[in-house]
């Protein structure tokens, strides 16, 4: 089935709030896997679900047998939508000493990953840090950088596309996700960073990210209902997106889904993308942007 990471450069972008809201709005099957620290557990669920090791317990099994770590995975994993059991958690590591100990079974946990006749979004999180599992996004289908349009996240973005054009990443298809409005367009944002293309924009809303994040109750409180129906058009929009460019297939080896039906509903065909034909260049510490962008009005925030 389709493996997609998504990273973040760092700051905090929202990784976890998108891979939940697309878990929760797509029409497939889904599997969320959390490829570092847990924060679904003490976050979306507020602490309610008892803590389980789940990708520990894949990862030492893993080791020994890949059959029955495809076998134990299901087993593993904690409902996020009850007894439907459409969309699923994998949770990750509680004390980054775990992370430590599984650091060398990240190739047999993304192979076990690759079997589940599921959509995997692993949610790998900050992209530069030590415990990052490479090997996961060797194995993804396709790698979404979430980033907030900005001169700050763009300068942190920069040398991490210049990592995912590399080696055996390299052949990986590379996208952006904006979160919220800034001085930039995503036309701009593309061009600073290569050419990667833009999946599209999801707004800040942070009364509904809070009901991802930390479990906030959104009973009563029409304004956060309202907020999260429009995360949840959001996410939709930018699955149907991404489905569209697996369908073009500019390179790489990502394809549709075999089982489930694709985010959304609508799947037209994809022109041909807007891919250099070099890899995006190294911003450096500071980005290169281009002529027609201001700035000096690009603060982060």
């Amino acid at each position: 089935m389709t493996l997609i990471a998504v990273v973040s450069p760092g700051g905090s972008p929202g990784v976890t709030t998108v891979c939940l809201a697309a878990a929760f709005s797509w029409s497939s099957p889904v599997l969320v896997a959390e490829c570092g620290e847990s924060s679904v557990l003490p976050g979306y669920f507020a602490g309610q679900q008892p803590y389980r090791a789940s990708v520990v317990e894949v990862a030492m099994t893993a080791a020994r047998d890949l059959g029955a770590a495809r076998a134990q995975l299901e087993e593993e994993t904690i409902a996020l939508d009850g007894d439907a059991r459409r969309k699923l958690l994998l949770p990750g590591v509680a004390d980054p000493r775990q992370a430590l100990q599984i650091k060398d079974s990240w190739p047999q946990i993304a192979e076990v990953l690759k079997t589940t006749n599921r959509i995997v979004l692993a949610d790998v999180g900050a992209l530069g840090v030590e415990s990052v599992p490479y090997a996961i996004l060797t194995a993804a289908d396709a790698v979404v950088l979430v980033l907030r349009p900005t001169v700050r996240f763009v300068a942190r973005s920069g040398p991490r596309i210049e990592a995912l054009s590399r080696g055996p990443l390299a052949a990986t298809p590379r996208y952006l996700l904006l979160i919220g409005e800034g001085p930039y367009s995503p036309a701009q944002i593309s061009r600073a960073l290569g050419g990667t293309p833009v999946l599209g924009m999801i707004p800040m809303l942070p009364r509904a990210a809070e009901i991802f994040s930390d479990g906030a109750p959104s009973r009563g409180r029409w304004s956060a209902r309202l907020q999260m129906s429009t995360l949840l058009q959001a996410a939709t929009g930018f699955g149907v997106e991404l489905w569209k460019r697996f369908e073009a297939e500019p390179y790489g080896q990502a394809t549709v889904p075999d089982a489930g039906e694709p985010p959304g509903t609508a799947r037209p065909p994809q022109p041909d993308l807007p891919w250099s034909a070099t890899p995006p260049p190294s911003f450096g510490v500071v980005p290169a942007l281009d002529p027609g962008l201001d700035t000096t009005t690009g603060g982060g925030r």
